[in-house]
């Protein structure tokens, strides 16, 4: 399960101060849990259901990483296809049976076996490569399609400017200045500021466009207007200016939107898909020039589902089809490990009419993988840091928040 930044996921932080049920917040972490494995379950069938479609041999299909809970195998000798359960259910993989061996020589010998995924047609395997992400985008889709039109679509109805979610330091910038939580930004040296995801990305940009100079922020606290100046800091990390605060939109109220019938409850969904695969785009460019700051792992995401199993199920619906989404974007990418990389070494056999080396191939992917795994455990070591550092909080927002956080 690739990593995802937080300002692609649809928070929901509206979370109770207290609890009666002791075991309700276990439960909603299973919840979310489940709802994180059928997404990365989708992935995987979707690679499983292109292959086997098109007679194309599987070795194995594996629910989760990790040490082995449940393994049976189905189908003949020379083609059964072994089904996994495994212990740490934040992925998953469709493995297929080698296409070469190499002999006591060093000498790579290719299998002649045309149900091999790597001896067929770049077409057929393009399809194999590109179900996955197919796939969900076809459940984020039926997820939508669904609510809207049965129970209704939640989406949020904005008001005026940005509000301030919390100080991320006691000595930041804004902490400095007299800024505190709950304050709402209605306007960054004049220019106004709505209280949606646009007007929230503006504040973002205008503060960190300042090059260190002061910036005046027109504040309403407690429905008191007033003015603060504030000087942002350059974080070394991300050669971003900031003010240490964490921001959300302003959401006044949410609104359920249902279809009247079929054909505008197509309409719809197609509106939400499309906002969302848009959302989840600006978020990996926001993510390739900003850095690692501010990203999410599974253990975050994890948490953010629970928050919104606690809530509002309709809230939680919507989230796993934004997951999805961003799952699907994700892999789509260009890079190697992922499935938009596996594309690129198909693209690249079709062009020149053979494939590449398999031991430059696997070298790639190799060491691709191995990025990715530093990067996600990067991302589970920061997601137990946030965790462990909000035990002594509760954050309020409003239930369905569908905007990004800074």
């Amino acid at each position: 399960m690739a990593a995802l930044d937080p300002e692609t996921i649809s928070t929901a932080v509206n979370v109770a101060a207290g609890t009666s049920n002791p075991f309700s917040g276990i439960t909603n972490n299973l919840t979310s849990l489940l709802v994180l494995a059928v997404i990365v379950a989708v992935h995987e069938m979707g690679h499983f259901i292109g292959a086997r479609s098109q007679g194309i041999k599987v070795r194995n299909f594996s629910i989760g990483f990790g040490p082995r809970l449940l393994s049976f195998k189905e189908g003949p000798e020379d083609d059964d296809i072994e089904y996994t359960l495994r212990a740490i259910p934040m992925g998953g993989f469709v493995s297929f049976p080698p296409h070469y061996e190499v002999d006591s020589d060093g000498e790579m010998i290719r299998y002649e076996d045309k149900d091999l995924l790597q001896n067929r047609p770049p077409l057929q395997q393009a399809i194999v490569i590109s179900a996955g992400v197919i796939a969900n985008i076809l459940l984020s889709f039926s997820l939508l399609l669904g609510s809207v039109a049965t129970t209704g679509l939640p989406r949020p109805q904005f008001s005026d400017g940005p509000y301030v979610m919390r100080l991320v330091e006691k000595d930041c910038p804004a902490a400095r200045a007299g800024i505190q939580p709950e304050d709402l930004i209605l306007a960054v040296n004049g220019h106004k500021v709505s209280g949606d995801e646009k007007g929230l990305n503006g504040a973002v940009s205008l503060i960190s466009q300042s090059n260190g100079q002061p910036v005046e922020l027109q504040l309403r606290r407690k429905g008191v207007e007033l003015v603060k100046t504030v000087t942002p800091q350059l974080n070394p990390e991300t050669g971003r200016n900031s003010i240490g605060v964490q921001m959300a939109a302003h959401i006044e109220k949410v609104k359920l939107i249902k279809a009247k019938d079929p054909a505008q409850a197509l309409e719809y969904s197609v509106q939400e898909l499309g906002a969302m695969l848009r959302e989840a785009s600006s978020s990996l460019r926001r993510f390739s020039s900003a850095g690692m700051e501010g990203l999410t792992g599974p253990l975050g995401i994890v948490q953010v589902g629970a928050d919104l199993a606690a809530v509002d199920q309709l809230a939680l619906i919507k989230f796993a089809a934004f997951i999805s989404i961003n799952l699907a974007v994700v892999n789509a990418l260009p890079f190697p490990g992922l499935d938009g990389g596996q594309m690129i070494f198909v693209l690249l056999e079709a062009l020149r009419g053979k494939r590449l080396s398999p031991q430059l191939e696997n070298g790639i992917n190799a060491v691709a993988v191995l990025l990715l795994a530093s990067l996600s455990l990067s991302l589970i070591a920061g997601d137990i840091t946030r965790g462990m550092s909000s035990l002594d909080k509760v954050i309020e927002a409003n239930p369905l928040l569908d905007s990004p956080l800074k």
